[in-house]
């Protein structure tokens, strides 16, 4: 149970720029059918090992005594837990911070679903200008990326 009936607080871990990769598939030709999600979190092995020393860190952080004073006793995943047990914690309580990108990534190559000039590749006159064509999460508010593509964007239309 994340919620005690005791006070207390708790610290969250994000990894900003993980490996993993999910996708989305259309389920079919209908606009209003809703599309296949699988995020995938976690999947990448480099993943789990990033978080595992986050949490390692973040705990020896709260054993300082500025902050201990103030723990009574860590409830999740508890004191004395193996690395499988760390890892079983991280999978259980692991989800997103909402910064998906990269649904219609840019690139150069052709499997890119969008050029360097934010061109739908195969379909004349339709650009996207969202967040959906960065390739890989930046470790950063992803509100500016989205300024910053739409910026871009609002130059490169202008400029035909």
């Amino acid at each position: 149970d994340m919620l005690p009936k005791e006070h207390g607080f708790a610290f969250t871990i994000y990894q900003g720029s993980p490996s993993s990769r999910g996708e989305i598939r259309l389920r079919s030709g209908d606009p209003l059918d809703s599309p296949i999600i699988r995020a995938s979190y976690l999947s990448h092995p480099a993943d789990m090992p990033v978080l595992a020393r986050a949490v390692r860190i973040m705990r020896q952080m709260m054993r300082m005594p500025v902050i201990a004073r103030f723990i009574e006793r860590e409830i999740s995943p508890g004191d004395s837990v193996t690395d499988d047990d760390l890892e079983a914690e991280i999978r259980r309580n692991a989800g997103t911070a909402y910064h998906q990108s990269g649904s219609c990534a840019m690139g150069r190559h052709e499997d890119a679903v969008v050029d360097p000039q934010l061109r739908v590749r195969g379909i004349d006159g339709l650009r996207v200008a969202d967040t959906s064509i960065v390739p890989r999460i930046p470790n950063a508010a992803m509100h500016a990326v989205a300024l910053m593509i739409g910026e871009k964007a609002a130059a490169m239309i202008s400029n035909r």
